[in-house]
């Protein structure tokens, strides 16, 4: 006897002595049950309870408590406490507590607690509490305590605790305590504490992390590490190439030229002292090819000397992308800058700033575990416009 096997068995004894409202006592009990097409089946009252039940096509039935075999479709009309097997689609117009595995769909109309595995999806009209797995999507209108996965989307009426995956979306109308994970978006209606990981990640308010591409929240509380990231209040540390917090951040237009590329424009956004610069240039000086094209993003602290005065360091990354060229000894390749640098800048006016200062560039020749690579001091000049 496999190990599986005693698993199943043992499940199936806990689940014949659990207490619960599925039970035989509400209905006669008719220990063993088979069923071709109902009412062709051994049972021809439906409000009837069963420890084991067989189903060839489909089944009726008021209660299981026990095994529950459907080859295609299976009908309880009360509730399941136990093991569930059906081909294509479980209907359980009550409670369920267990594990129930659907080729198609698995649909409980009260509580369910246990694991579920269907093929295409998985609804519960009230409370969830254990495991979900669906190739389309789960969805549950009351409370979810456990975890969520699926290839499409979980959709959640009511609060969810504590862990989601999704392919493509994660949706919870209520809050959400615990880590959100998808490839494409994870969206909390009310309050998210715990952490999203998404291509985008929205949440009316947050304590916690949001990581993606892009990052959006009412109020947050922690950290926002992303491309884009947006809040009305911040409490914490964004860390992107585009932070906007409505309450007490800002932004300006930066124009700059160092000894690397000629000239630099972009957007500079800041939060307490925390900036990030992002920009696009032109003009290569140290190749001397002005058909050289600069993408840089560089992300600092900045600390106040002087009523007019700030000193920021940051670092930053600069992606080169070279003139084309038809000579064998010109390097061609896009390749990259790692940068140092310290900045002073000087406010002549709360919309106008000189900034400049120095650094160390790192200079790579291509995208590769073969590249080379060389050291080179930085200076930069600019100024900044709102």
């Amino acid at each position: 006897m496999t190990a599986r096997t005693l698993f199943i068995l043992a499940l199936i004894l806990i689940c014949l002595h659990a207490p619960g409202r599925a039970g035989s006592g509400e209905y006669p009990h008719h220990p063993v049950n088979f069923s071709f097409f109902y009412p062709i089946s051994t049972n021809q009252d439906p409000d009837v309870s069963t420890t084991f039940r067989l189903n060839l096509i489909y089944g009726d039935i008021g209660a299981v408590r026990g095994v529950d075999i459907n080859g295609i479709v299976g009908r309880v009309r009360r509730g399941v406490v136990g093991l569930q097997a059906s081909g294509i689609y479980s209907q359980i117009e009550g409670e369920f507590r267990g594990v129930a595995v659907s080729g198609a769909a698995n649909y409980v109309e009260s509580d369910a607690a246990g694991v579920q595995l269907a093929g295409l999806v998985n609804f519960v009209r009230a409370d969830f509490t254990g495991a979900q797995f669906a190739n389309l999507f789960n969805y549950v209108e009351g409370e979810v305590v456990g975890a969520q996965a699926t290839a499409l989307f979980n959709l959640n009426d009511g609060d969810v605790r504590y862990f989601q995956y999704s392919s493509i979306a994660n949706a919870v109308a209520g809050n959400f305590t615990g880590a959100q994970t998808a490839i494409g978006v994870n969206y909390v209606n009310e309050n998210l504490v715990g952490g999203q990981l998404a291509l985008a990640n929205f949440a009316k308010s947050m304590t916690g992390v949001q990581i993606g591409v892009g990052n959006a929240a009412g109020s947050a509380k922690g950290i926002q590490a992303g491309f884009i990231n947006i809040a009305n209040q911040l409490d914490g540390i964004p860390i992107g190439v585009i932070n906007h917090v409505r309450d007490g951040g800002g932004a300006d237009w930066v124009t700059y030229a160092s000894n690397l590329a000629a000239v630099s424009t972009g957007v500079r956004t800041s939060y307490r002292r925390f900036y990030s610069f992002f920009a696009i240039g032109v003009g290569d000086l140290q190749d001397e090819r002005n058909g050289t094209a600069f993408l840089s993003w560089h992300y600092g602290y900045g600390i106040p000397v002087a009523t007019r005065y700030k000193v920021g360091f940051d670092l930053g990354f600069v992606h080169i992308m070279p003139q084309s060229s038809t000579d064998p000894a010109v390097n061609t390749k896009a390749h990259f800058a790692i940068q140092g640098r310290a900045i002073v800048e000087v406010a002549f006016s709360e919309r106008f700033k000189l900034f400049g200062g120095g650094g160390v560039s790192q200079r790579y020749s291509a995208y590769s575990s073969d590249n080379t690579s060389s050291t080179d001091p930085l200076v930069v000049l600019g100024i900044s416009a709102y």
